[in-house]
C-alpha cells in the first residue's frame, strides 16, 4: 500500500491539456465525471493524442478509481489522517470494490490516492510522452521507434509524433 498525490481533472479537460498538466506534475491523473472518478496513466494519454482523440470518453486504458466515503471508514476502519497505520484494512476495502486505487480526499485540481503495492505508485509518477505500445499492457519504448510494431505484434504510437 502506497500514497501519492495526483492531478484531479474535469472530464470536460481537453485530453492536450490534461497532457501538459500531466507532464509538468510528472504524474498520472484522476479524471471526474459526476461521481465516477477514472485513473489516466502516462500511456493513455499519449496513445489518446496520437490517435488524435480530443476527450476522455473514447480513451482505452482508464482504471477505476473509488471515492472513500465516511461510510467506508467506519465500516472497514480506515485511518484517513495516517492510512499506512491501517494497511490490511485498506487492502480489505480495495479488495471489497475490486480496485486497485482510491481517492481519500481532493480539493480542486488535486486528489490524494492509496495504491495497493508500492510499485503501482511508481508506475503513477511516470510522466507522458515518448512512445507506447498500443497492446492491452500499454508499455513505454524509446523515442523515435525503431520500428513500427512492438515485439507483442500491436503497433507503436508516439506523441508528439516521431519524425
Amino acid at each position: 500500500m502506497d500514497i501519492t498525490h495526483l492531478p484531479l481533472l474535469p472530464n470536460d479537460t481537453k485530453v492536450e491539456t490534461a497532457f501538459n498538466a500531466m507532464r509538468w506534475l510528472q504524474r498520472s491523473a484522476v479524471i471526474r465525471k459526476g461521481s465516477d472518478l477514472q485513473l489516466v496513466c502516462a500511456g493513455a494519454i499519449v496513445l489518446a493524442l496520437a490517435k488524435n482523440l480530443t476527450g476522455f470518453s473514447n480513451l482505452e486504458s482508464k482504471s477505476e478509481v473509488r471515492e472513500v466515503t465516511s461510510a467506508d471508514v467506519q465500516h472497514f476502519g480506515l485511518d484517513l489522517n495516517d492510512p499506512k497505520q491501517t494497511p490490511s484494512n485498506y487492502n480489505q476495502f480495495l479488495d471489497h470494490y475490486g480496485t486497485h486505487y482510491a481517492v481519500l480526499d481532493s480539493v480542486p485540481g488535486l486528489a490524494l490516492v492509496v495504491t495497493r503495492h508500492e510499485d503501482e505508485t511508481i508506475a503513477l509518477k511516470n510522466a507522458p510522452g515518448g512512445c507506447y505500445c498500443e497492446g492491452p499492457l500499454t508499455h513505454k519504448h524509446p523515442a523515435p521507434p525503431t520500428r513500427i510494431k512492438c515485439k507483442c505484434g500491436n503497433k507503436i504510437l508516439c506523441y508528439p509524433p516521431a519524425p
